[in-house]
Order: C-alpha cells, then sequence, then structure tokens
C-alpha cells in the first residue's frame, strides 16, 4: 500500500489515523520538520538541494493527511514496482548519484524507504536526450510517524524493509543505497521478513544472498561494493558512497539518451550451474545464520535474563516513583474535587480533569478540552504563537495579548468565590497523611450536589471579538473508592461578544497611566466586569516572571 499520493501539484501523506486519534497525538509532532527537493539534470551534477515542509493538514476519505505544495509525480515505491524498467532504470541511477553527492559533501536528507521518497522526471523541450529530475524526500519523522500507523507489511513495504534502523546519518544512506540498486536489479529484497525485530536480526546476522549468486555476470567490483552497504557499522562514519556510478550505470544499460539496452552477454556459466550454486549458496546462508543465532542466544541467555530483570525492575520502579507523584484526589472534599476539575478546565491539564471524572458528561468536557490543547499546540507549531493563554496571563503584558485567549473568570461554586488553579495533593502526600492518622473522615453523605457559576473567555483570531460565555453548571458529585468524583454535569450559558479593538485601546490607555497590569484590570473590571480577579492577576505574575527567566 502506497500512503503518499499527489493531486495536481499537492502532495499528501496518509497518516494513518482520523480526526479524533489524530488529535491526541498532535502534540507530539514537528509540524515545520524540513524534507529536501533535490533538482537536477539526470547526466549532470548542476544539483539543487532546498528544504521543502508540509504546509498543513487536510481529512481525506475520513483520515488526516499532511499536505504540501510540490509536484505531480510518483512515490519511488510506486516506480520500482511497476513495469516500466526504463523509469526504473533511471530513477535508481538518479537516486544513487544524490545519496553519493549528499554523503561527498556533508548534505544531510532525510533517511526514508522509498515509500516516502516523491520521484518526477521530464524531457527537455530542446534536447530530448535531456532528462530533468525532480526528487523529494519527505520529512523523515512525520513519515516514519504516519508508517508506524498501518499494518506492519506496509510499514515494512514503505520504509522498513529499506532501512537499517542502527545506522544514522552517511552510513544509513549507504545502507540504503545498497538496498534500492540491489532490488532494482534483482527484484528481490535482501531482507524481506515484515516483522521488524526479525529483519533486523537478518540484517545482523548478515542473512541475505549475495547479489553476484542472484545475477549471473554481474560486474563483480560492483557486486562487492554493494554487498559491502549491508555490511557497514556505526564505527566510524563514511565520508564517500561505496557504489562506483559509472559501473552501476553500465550495469543497468543506461545510456546518454536516457534510453535502456538490458546487459545480455554477461553469464559467465551456464544458466543451470548458476541456478544450482545458487541453491546451495542459499542453504550455505541459512545454515551459517542457524549457527550464528544458536551460540548468540545461548552464550547471553543469563546477560539477558539479568538485564531483562534489571530492566523490568528498573521501570516498576520508575512507575512507583511516577506514580507517587501523581495528583491525587483522595482526602478532597467534594468542593475541592470541583475546583481540581475546573482548574485543569481552565489550565487545559486534561490529566488534572481526569483524577477528579466520571460518567459521560464529564468525559465529554474533558475530550473538549483535549481538543482546544491539541488545536492550539497545532497552531503553535505552524505558527509559532502562544495559544490559549489563560485570561490572566493574556493580559499581564501587552505583547501577549496578541495571542489567542481561553480560559474561565468568576469561578464560583453555590454562590462562593472558587479557586480555578488549584492543584490537589500528590500521592506520597497522601500515604503520609494516612500514615499519621491525618485523614479527613470519611462523609455521612455519598452523593452531593453543587451550582457552579463561571466565565469562559476565548477567541479565536486577533481580528474576532472576544466571546464571553455565562455558565451555570449542576454538578452531581458522587464518593467511590476514598474520592469523589464528578459523575454528572449539566450546563446552560449565555453569550455576548467583546470587540478586540476597543478593549485593546482602554488596556494600552491605561496601561500607560497605571504601569500595572493588576491595577489596569481592577480599573477595566468597571466596565469588562467579566475580567479576572485581584487573585488571579497575582498568580498570572508570578507566572508571567517564570516564563521570561525560563526562556531568557
Amino acid at each position: 500500500m502506497d500512503i503518499v499520493f499527489s493531486d495536481k501539484k499537492t502532495i499528501y501523506l496518509n497518516t494513518g489515523l482520523k480526526e479524533t486519534a489524530f488529535s491526541k497525538t498532535a502534540s507530539m509532532l514537528n509540524f515545520a520538520e524540513k524534507g529536501v527537493l533535490v533538482r537536477f539534470n539526470l547526466f549532470e551534477n548542476n544539483f539543487q538541494f532546498s528544504d521543502w515542509n508540509f504546509s498543513g493538514t487536510n481529512v481525506i476519505d475520513d483520515y488526516v493527511c499532511f499536505e504540501g505544495d510540490a509536484f505531480l509525480g510518483k512515490s519511488a515505491l510506486t516506480i520500482i514496482n511497476s513495469s516500466d524498467n526504463d523509469v526504473i532504470t533511471r530513477m535508481t541511477f538518479a537516486l544513487n548519484k544524490i545519496y553519493s553527492k549528499a554523503i561527498s559533501s556533508n548534505i544531510s536528507i532525510p533517511v526514508n524507504g522509498l515509500g516516502g521518497i516523491y520521484y518526477n522526471e521530464k524531457v527537455s523541450k530542446k534536447n530530448n536526450h535531456l532528462f530533468q529530475v525532480e526528487i523529494l524526500f519527505l520529512p523523515e519523522a512525520l513519515f516514519d510517524f504516519a508508517c508506524s500507523n498501518f499494518d506492519e507489511k506496509t510499514n515494512a513495504m514503505n520504509q522498513g524493509c529499506w532501512q537499517n534502523k542502527l545506522l544514522t546519518s552517511n552510513n544509513a544512506h549507504i545502507f540504503t543505497q545498497s538496498v534500492l540498486t540491489y532490488f532494482s536489479i534483482t527484484k528481490i529484497l535482501p531482507f524481506m521478513k515484515t516483522e521488524t525485530s526479525a529483519r533486523q536480526e537478518d540484517i545482523t546476522d548478515s542473512n541475505f544472498i549475495k547479489i553476484e549468486h542472484l545475477v549471473n555476470g554481474i560486474n563483480p567490483s560492483l557486486a562487492s561494493s554493494i554487498n559491502m552497504g549491508f555490511n557497514i557499522d556505526n564505527q566510524y562514519e563514511r565520508d564517500s558512497s561505496i557504489i562506483d556510478i559509472t559501473l552501476l550505470k553500465e550495469e543497468l544499460g543506461l545510456n546518454e539518451d536516457g534510453s535502456v539496452t538490458p546487459k545480455t552477454d554477461r553469464s559467465q556459466i551456464s544458466q543451470e550451474e548458476f541456478e544450482i550454486k545458487l541453491n546451495k549458496k542459499q542453504k550455505a546462508v541459512e545454515k551459517s545464520a542457524d549457527k550464528k543465532r544458536f551460540f548468540k542466544r545461548n552464550a547471553i541467555i543469563i546477560l539477558i535474563i539479568l538485564a531483562a530483570l534489571g530492566i523490568i525492575s528498573n521501570i516498576i520502579y520508575r512507575r512507583y516513583l511516577d506514580d507517587l507523584s501523581k495528583p491525587c484526589a483522595k482526602n478532597l472534599s467534594s468542593i475541592e474535587a470541583i475546583e481540581t476539575f475546573y482548574s485543569g478546565f481552565h489550565l487545559q491539564d486534561v490529566q488534572l480533569m481526569k483524577t477528579v471524572a466520571k460518567g459521560t458528561e464529564a468525559k465529554q468536557t474533558v475530550d473538549m478540552i483535549s481538543n482546544v490543547y491539541v488545536s492550539g499546540t497545532t497552531r503553535v507549531a505552524y505558527q509559532g504563537k502562544y495559544a490559549n493563554l489563560t485570561p490572566e496571563l493574556y493580559l499581564t503584558r501587552s505583547e501577549l495579548m496578541e495571542h489567542w485567549i481561553f480560559g474561565i473568570t468568576d469561578f464560583r461554586i453555590d454562590g462562593e468565590s472558587a479557586y480555578n488553579r488549584f492543584k490537589p495533593g500528590l500521592k506520597y502526600e497522601y500515604n503520609n497523611l494516612k500514615k499519621s492518622g491525618n485523614l479527613k473522615p470519611t462523609p455521612e453523605s455519598k452523593e452531593e450536589n453543587h451550582i457552579v457559576t463561571y466565565n469562559l473567555i476565548y477567541n479565536s483570531g486577533d481580528e474576532t471579538p472576544i466571546i464571553v460565555d455565562s455558565y451555570t453548571s449542576q454538578v452531581h458529585c458522587s464518593y467511590m473508592n476514598d474520592q469523589w468524583f464528578i459523575t454528572g454535569l449539566k450546563s446552560s450559558y449565555t453569550r455576548k461578544e467583546v470587540e478586540q479593538e476597543p478593549f485593546k485601546e482602554a488596556y494600552k490607555t491605561s496601561i500607560e497611566e497605571t504601569h500595572d497590569p493588576k491595577e489596569t484590570v481592577r480599573e477595566l473590571r468597571n466596565h469588562y466586569t467579566w475580567l479576572p480577579d485581584d487573585r488571579a492577576m497575582d498568580d498570572a505574575a508570578i507566572e508571567a516572571e517564570y516564563q521570561k527567566n525560563k526562556y531568557r
């Protein structure tokens, strides 16, 4: 399955994920990661290397796809599996030239399998022997991410079978170069197992048929260099390709006018003899690999067990320490549980919300905040700006007001002012309280209802109004498993819109007089009643100072 395709001049990379699944992983991706576009004439060395990146995402047939401007072409994988031997030959030659140039000139290009390489060629209108080649190496990590979301076979064909994951930089390119050339000549992958660990084991043990045993009469020097590419390691980095371009061109039968003349007179022994020799070699290679693996597995079995025990123990211990450092909602009142939930809401901390959330309505709210966080993260990745700042932080410095806003103000529970930056104690603190007998007593009633009111403040761009949604929510709390959970949530709201320009102008006028964001907000609150209170502004001042020092 080819996961890269194009429509006119737009190229798409299918992530294999639908929108909901993609949103949960978007924060881990570098949307600005660069690929490399190479242009040159096939029989010249006028290489032009330039950066390239995806411009955004699109949903096609229910799947999220990265998209970017490129050219109408085909993936190298599609081409090499086609029946067009002339195009296969020219592409193989072109890619070998690029790899050789990149390695010798220390030019960084993505380490992709053939599924992540896009190819196009066109004949010059002035000279029909002049082939103008365009080759795009997609951003490596994004392509690897997309491949990982498909089944093992698709992943292997697009990426895994063309790579040695233990190699980096030039050495990794040399390996891919050898696989490409081997397959182009033999139509067989040297390491074809779908399962990653099994394939990597074959690579480590050199469990492949040398190309001279598959191609009767291949140039010995070329064969040796192709085979050598499968046996390099990271002891030192190569500074030049090991495949001779001239020998390769001859072996491929590539002529100066771009046509291909298949070699037919290179056999050194009869085909019958050659096949007998091939069968013997296959058995010898398999026997050698089995022998290596037998001794390897038995010689280090104790070390493996000890290492595994050490790793497992370390993982268990780290998980134990990690668990102790997580927020713990036990020993909280129902009011504090609600403060925890809405603090997570305000700060876009989904983990904090999940600590006290049960039931459909509460989990829907968690999912909504998760989507807000992902969309904000995606905006940061593409535009390089802060997204979804809390109202108090948004108002702390005038330059921050150029960013988007999201958060709550005037947070009240049963009419009483509540705290929207509440953080529960950690699990180890709870354990200490339990040991000392200082836990709160179990509540008499296991069900409680509370009325929560707040303003949800947000916008979606510099030129859009600020939205103020005034919420009233009926919150049902249930005491289960020694803690309060939010198990019911019914909300209604009214909405008003605040034009940004007059608001920002009023802020600017006031701040020039007061030089104090807190005092400015206090003054503006007479007209804009939804603004955060003094306590929130104090918290924001501390956070703003911390961020200034952190990123100074």
